[in-house]
Formats: structure tokens, sequence, C-alpha cells
């Protein structure tokens, strides 16, 4: 950085030196020397104030090269830095403008668009009937976001990665230990065992069309609220002489604790990410974060379909990436991958809810971070992670 004269004009040495302060343009690194001291200066000659080839005799001046006539210059009015500022109008940070603003929240049509996919796929009619069987799916539809974080938070314990979403018996018998429901008369261990092999058989004479996961020895979705609702109607309509719809809501009450902490981390997760500062990092490492997507993707999803990345090829990128520890070891990788999933009303005739697009990725990513629970911000962890 310095001063120079301008080549052809007269000069004139100053009194005394004055100190000029430099400033770097914006987007250029600060620079390592700011002021200086001016001894001569080259002079020119603005005209006459008023006349029409002297635009510039009121206003401050920068000379500049003249791109036209190598070697020339030209002299325009120049803006002060406090004139620039105060015209310079920044426009606040808006999620509808960010790099997220796709993302699709669960409200509650898209909550109760889920429920009406999952419960007239149930057998729930075969053992609750006439108007408790209403009652009981009102109740199913306003419990049905803690049914989802329940749900979420099995299946992800339920997955080695490679496999379809699922709830296992084992967590399944494990989550209603966990929250005191069983006992030693309704609902032992053997009963929860035949509920939940009776949740997973399909109805005969049901919808004929072959499900888009293949059947296996985890719950889906509404299988997997099925089988609460037999658990509900098993362990409280006899030892509490409830009705049914009063029994599914106990089970709810009774399940609140271990739903809490899948339905914090959610909300917790995502007030945290969908930020200005995860936003310009995002933005900032995009073309990272395609070429990361696009190298594992595709491994699963049939030709001609754009590629997805799913839970196995996730969890690889993130053992690449070096992101688990002790707070957040592998066995945590699908419930990352999960918390980057938008909801899915239909989980039985379409695949879409166990891939990831693009921006479900970037979630994931950040729900990884999120997860290793480091003393640092949601923005830094995951900038560790992409400099990996």
């Amino acid at each position: 950085n310095g001063l120079g004269l301008v080549p052809g004009l007269p000069t004139a040495t100053l009194p005394k030196p004055v100190q000029i302060k430099l400033r770097s343009a914006e987007e250029l690194a600060e620079a390592p020397v700011s002021t200086i001291a001016a001894s001569e200066v080259s002079i020119i000659d603005l005209g006459r104030p008023g006349s029409e080839d002297a635009p510039c005799a009121h206003s401050r001046t920068v000379v500049l090269d003249d791109p036209n006539r190598p070697g020339g210059i030209y002299v325009v009015p120049r803006m002060t830095q406090a004139e620039h500022l105060r015209k310079k109008k920044v426009k606040a940070w808006s999620f509808s403008q960010s790099i997220f603003a796709a993302w699709r929240f669960e409200d509650e049509q898209l909550l109760a668009s889920a429920c009406n996919k999952d419960w007239p796929a149930t057998k729930v009619g075969k053992f609750i009937k006439g108007n408790d069987y209403e009652r009981t799916a009102l109740v199913c539809r306003k419990h049905y976001e803690s049914f989802v974080r329940i749900y979420r938070r099995c299946a992800a314990q339920s997955t080695s990665g490679a496999s379809t979403f699922g709830v296992s018996m084992t967590v399944a018998s494990d989550v209603l230990s966990a929250a005191g429901v069983m006992d030693d008369a309704y609902c032992r261990p053997s009963d929860v065992d035949t509920m939940f092999i009776a949740a997973r058989v399909r109805e005969k004479g049901a919808d004929k069309r072959p499900f888009s996961v293949k059947a296996s020895d985890t719950l889906l979705r509404f299988q997997f609220l099925e089988f609460l609702v037999r658990v509900a109607v098993a362990r409280y309509t006899k030892s509490e002489d409830m009705s049914p719809p009063d029994a599914v809501q106990r089970l709810f009450e009774d399940l609140r604790p271990p739903a809490h902490r899948p339905s914090t981390d959610l909300q917790e997760f995502q007030k945290a990410f969908h930020t200005e500062a995860c936003d310009k990092l995002v933005r900032k490492h995009e073309t990272l974060l395609k070429c990361v997507f696009s190298s594992h993707s595709g491994r699963y999803t049939k030709p001609g379909l754009e590629p997805q990345t799913s839970c196995k090829e996730f969890e690889e990128m993130l053992g690449e990436a070096e992101v688990f520890n002790e707070a957040f070891p592998q066995r945590e990788a699908p419930y990352a991958f999960l918390m980057g999933m938008q909801l899915y009303a239909d989980e039985l005739y379409s695949l879409d809810f166990a891939t990831m697009a693009h921006l479900e990725f970037i979630h994931g990513l950040g729900a990884a971070a999120f997860l290793s629970l480091q003393e640092a911000s949601l923005e830094e962890k995951l900038e560790n992670i992409l400099n990996v």
C-alpha cells in the first residue's frame, strides 16, 4: 500500500506532512499499513464552480485510471465512508430468503395428513368398535406429533443403517419398560411380544398394492401406531377400567418423558440451525456440500431417479469426516439422519421418507454437529466438520 503522484500534473509541497488513513475495500483483507504520511501532492484544476465543464467543482473527488486512454486519468465525485454507510441499506436476514427456505416444517396440516395415511392402514377397527373407534382416532391425531418423535427415536435405535427404518421388538419393549407401562398382569413382556407380532401382520383383503419397503421383523410407522393402541387397550382398559380412547390418552401421557428429549432435540436443533450465521456458512461451502452429497448418494436409488443419500451412505460420510466422538457415537448416526429428514405423509407406497434429498442432507449434517455436544456454537461445530 502506498501513495503516489499523478504523472503529468503539477505538484506542490505541503507546509507540513499530513497523515492519510487508507481503508481497504470490504471484500479484501485488511491492509497491514493503514496510515501514511504525505508531504507532496498533485494539483488538479476542477474549473470554476457553476460552469458546465466543471461538474466536480463543489465535490470531493477521486482520481481514477482512464480505461479508454492508457496512462490517462479522469476525475469523478467521491463519496466518503460515512456517506456510503448511510446510503448502504443492509437487508435483515430472513428465513424465506435463506438456503433453508424450501424446508417443510411439521405443521398441523402435515401431521394430520400423515396421521390420515397411517390410521386407515391399521387394524384397530378389529378390536375397537363403534364410537370408541372414532374417539380413539381423535386421540391419536391429537398426540400424533409426539408419536412421530417416539417412532423416529425407536426406529433410529432399531436400524443398522443398511436396513429399512422400523421399530424392532427389543426397542419397542425397552421404551415401554422405561416408561413403566409393563406390569405383571395385563402387559407382561410375553404379552408385548404377542401384540408386536399382531401389529406386524397385514390384514387380509386390504389394499393389495405392495408396500414400498420389504416386510421385515420391524414395525413400520403405521404398524407401530397400531402396536401402541394395542398396548394401551391391554394395559389400561382392565387394570384402570378405562375406555379405549382414555387408555390411549393415558399411554401417551406415560410415554411423554421418553418422547420429551427427541422433541426437544429437533426443536432446539432447527432453532440453532435456521440462522443467518449457519445460512452464510452453508452458502460459503455450497460447492463442497454438493460434491460430498453427489459422492455419497445414489447407491440405493432406482435407475432414472434423482440420486438420494441413504442412511448407510450418510453414516459412511460422517465417518470419513471424523464426526463421531464420545458424545456422538456411530450408533447415533441414524438419529441424526432422521432429524435431518422432513416428515412424509406416505410411508407405505413411497420411498421418499427413506432417503435424503440435498436440502435434507444439509440438515442431517447440521444435526450431527448439533448432537456432538461440543462447547461451541452450531456454526463453529459445523465449520469444523466442513474443514476436515
